[in-house]
């Protein structure tokens, strides 16, 4: 689970986030997704994206152990791995009914392939990640006697079309969401596979003291855990660690460390947010990140159909409007100095060196005079509300020098191509 941080801490850390070069990567000659080098619509991975519904007919109230029953078993540990060793970031995720079709409406996904929605936080930075489902007699794999064959391997790096069993479809930072594609070769075990269904948002909404009941793997060892609440308040933006400020739904349900990417269900037993954050300091102070959000690009829906939507097999799928300038900055005496850049950047490719300190951004006739990492800020945030993949913006460096620079698309992570 990820930390709630104080108010007080929003400022750097929105700078932390934009400007951080843990897993930020470009387009351009490479072959990463982006700018002029995005694919061309017909050769997207899927042109629509259907993350199922419960039925009107079937949507029926719960008691508690019978929507546990019905499922818990669509809920996964994840294990994250280093070097082929186990590296202790556990984690969970849950496997959701979704469908894939493509351009004429044809379904693309096959009997033996499933979607896990998880928090990026989760899959960042690991070298490959096991997905470990419940065992055909209920065991999780911390229980004496678990079948192995249920726990699936794959490599979250290099092209996708390699990965492995399990295979990252995309990742996104700011929403703090990530999903998984899971390939299951016996035909048993894909044929007992439970998959969540979603709240239909268009028909129904949470409520603030609704009840809610979430499965993780708190503490990273304790897969299949259950734990209930209520929604103690909706529509909160808060500010997470590492991640950013993030519209979330606060719940009183008790959830840990490990617990993140785990599934909360309302008594309907539909899935109506992933677990993601809490605060150590004070006891049932948790969040989720809930289906649908004021903002267009943070919710489960759009953030899971942007990212299916637009992988390929040699592709990462992406989230609109992520992208970055690929460097980082020190304020030192009222002058924004540029600490690195990363190789093959917008930034690096227009000529920015190391040492150089940025005087403006300009966007068309719109300049903004840097000399603080608050008006640094301050003007990437009203660039980015106008500015579209393929437009470019002028970084003018040392008072004299103007760079153009390409904007192209950010990704979750190096195709390796």
């Amino acid at each position: 689970m990820k930390k709630l941080l104080s108010l007080i801490t929003v400022a750097l850390l929105s700078l932390i986030v934009v400007f951080s070069t843990g897993c930020t990567f470009f387009s351009g000659d490479t072959g990463y997704l982006g700018g002029e080098d995005q694919p061309p619509l017909s050769s997207l991975q899927a042109e629509n994206v259907v993350i199922n519904t419960v039925l009107e007919a079937d949507r029926q109230l719960k008691t508690r152990p019978a929507l546990v029953r019905e499922v818990k078993n669509s809920v996964v540990a994840l294990r994250g791995i280093t070097d082929g060793e186990y590296n202790g970031s556990y984690s969970s995720g849950v496997i959701v009914d979704i469908d894939l079709f493509d351009v004429n409406d044809q379904l693309i996904d096959k009997d033996n392939e499933f979607y896990v929605i998880t928090c990026h936080h989760c899959v960042d930075s690991q070298d490959a990640i096991e997905v470990c489902l419940v065992d055909e007699s209920g065991k999780n794999f911390t229980d004496d006697g678990y079948n192995a064959a249920y726990a699936f391997t794959g490599r979250l790096y290099g092209s996708p079309s390699s990965a492995g069993d399990v295979r990252l479809i995309g990742g996104d930072k700011d929403s703090d969401l990530a999903v998984l594609k899971l390939t299951i070769g016996n035909t048993a075990i894909a044929n007992s596979i439970v998959e969540a269904k979603i709240m239909d948002v268009e028909k129904h909404q949470s409520e603030v003291g609704e009840d809610v009941v979430a499965i993780g793997n708190p503490s990273g060892l304790l897969p299949g855990t259950v734990s209930a609440g209520i929604i103690s308040y909706l529509g909160r933006v808060e500010a997470v660690e590492d991640i950013g400020e993030l519209e979330v739904m606060q719940i009183d349900v008790q959830t840990n460390p490990g617990s993140s990417g785990g599934a909360l269900f309302n008594m309907y037993g539909e899935l109506i947010g992933i677990t993601n954050a809490g605060n150590t300091k004070y006891d049932g102070l948790n969040f989720a990140i809930p289906l649908k959000t004021k903002a267009s690009n943070q919710g489960v829906i759009s953030i899971v159909s942007q990212l299916l939507g637009t992988a390929t097999a040699t592709n990462y799928g992406y989230v609109s409007g992520r992208w970055l300038l690929g460097i980082t900055v020190t304020e030192v005496n009222k002058k924004l100095y540029i600490d690195s850049l990363i190789t093959s950047s917008p930034a690096y490719k227009a000529g920015i060196k190391e040492g150089d300190y940025v005087s403006k951004l300009k966007k068309g006739f719109k300049s903004y005079t840097i000399t603080t990492l608050a008006s640094f800020d301050k003007a990437l945030t009203e660039i980015k509300k106008t500015a579209k993949i393929g437009e470019t913006i002028t970084v003018q460096v040392n008072g004299l020098s103007d760079k153009v620079v390409s904007i192209v698309q950010y990704i979750y992570n190096d195709t390796g191509l």
